[in-house]
């Protein structure tokens, strides 16, 4: 069953669990080049999350499929 979002639960969960991670270690995710330069991706699937982070903060700004998350 599809969510309002477009995610079912279970990628939802995932999505969540990729969030903390990222949130503890934001460094290990994969820069992006320019344009996107100084974001960040993380992969669950066919899910990017994209993100910027700085000693105190990690920003979230895309959570979409891959073939409109860029």
């Amino acid at each position: 069953m599809q969510e309002k979002n477009g995610f079912d639960k279970s990628l939802q969960l995932r999505i969540r669990k990729a969030m903390i991670k990222v949130h503890e270690k934001p460094e290990l995710g994969k820069p992006l080049c320019a344009p996107l330069s100084g974001f960040f991706c993380e992969r669950i699937g066919n899910v990017r999350i994209i993100y910027t982070f700085d000693q105190e903060t990690v920003c979230f700004y895309s959570c979409r499929l891959r073939k409109t998350g860029y």
